[in-house]
């Protein structure tokens, strides 16, 4: 059984915002979203908060990111599921390159 939501969390509770962008961002957009099993605003705001979610870090990409954005292209393009498999050892290495990409 689900836990019902405090009404402040409630998405109906927030107040629409009127958003305009040209058609062929709202296609790759609304294809993103059908891609990652999102609605259009839910993709809107997961890649808002994945921007914001770095404070300070301003425009640098992080591997783990740019990871993510290849295989999603891949996936939407191909329609096919992308699955990474990495060795302990790589996991290692990326994770220090991850790190190091998020120092100031």
């Amino acid at each position: 059984m689900s836990e019902r939501k405090r009404p402040e969390d409630r998405v109906s509770t927030i107040p629409p915002f009127g958003l305009r962008m040209l058609p062929t961002l709202r296609d790759k957009l609304t294809e993103a979203a059908r891609a990652s099993g999102r609605s259009l605003n839910a993709e809107i705001v997961a890649r808002l908060e994945s921007t914001l979610n770095d404070e300070g870090a301003g425009s640098v990409l992080h591997a783990g990111d740019a990871i993510e954005r290849v295989v999603r292209s891949i996936e939407t393009k191909t329609g096919a599921k992308v699955v990474i498999t990495i060795s302990t050892d790589d996991f290692e290495k990326f994770s220090d390159i991850e790190r190091a990409s998020r120092k100031p």
